[in-house]
């Protein structure tokens, strides 16, 4: 009985003990292929990798990108943070303090852009020719739901960040306007 035993546990333990390396190697493959998608993602990859094509194209179109147009001077007019204080739909006023957020919007040289659209956080590209900003095909939102009063304030901004806008820019009012939307923001 003991023999029996015994062998028992000797013939299991070799069996987890040796496998057929199957599970192993499986491992391995897939932790290649989560570190190659890690890599080739362009927002966690390391600034100082190649370019790809696709941000070749963009570089060479550096008069395009917000980091390069802006005042005679060179400086990018929109580069600050500015905060919604009006804003209108066919010409009625809608009580952007209504909102449970402050809608804002914050732009950088490098033609990024960060906000909040009275209730979702919106970010993405932007590039500013003259007075015609456009905002890139890539604009992301968060998706949650508000008061009616946040959400009215996200719907009208929102319409603006779809195609070209034409933009009104001083030291201290940014002027969005975009067929029958309006947006007037102040300089933080």
């Amino acid at each position: 009985m003991k023999v029996k035993y015994l062998w028992l546990c000797v013939l299991g333990a070799l069996l987890i003990g040796c496998g057929d390396g199957k599970d192993a190697k499986d491992s391995k493959a897939t932790e290649n292929k989560t570190q190659e998608s890690v890599i080739k993602d362009p927002a966690t990859s390391n600034q100082n990798a190649e370019p790809s094509a696709t941000e070749d194209k963009s570089a060479s179109a550096g008069e395009q990108t917000a980091a390069s147009v802006g005042t005679q001077a060179g400086d990018n007019v929109l580069v600050a943070s500015w905060n919604l204080s009006a804003l209108s739909k066919d010409g009625a006023d809608i009580d952007v303090k209504a909102g449970e957020k402050p809608a804002f919007l914050s732009f950088d040289a490098e033609g990024k852009f960060t906000g909040n659209a009275g209730c979702n956080n919106i970010f993405g590209d932007y590039a500013l020719q003259g007075s015609t900003l456009k905002f890139g095909e890539g604009v992301g939102m968060t998706r949650m739901m508000c008061a009616p009063e946040s959400m009215a304030i996200e719907d009208v901004l929102t319409g603006l960040f779809q195609g070209e806008i034409t933009t009104e820019v001083s030291d201290t009012t940014l002027v969005l306007q975009k067929g029958n939307i309006r947006a007037t923001f102040n300089k933080q």
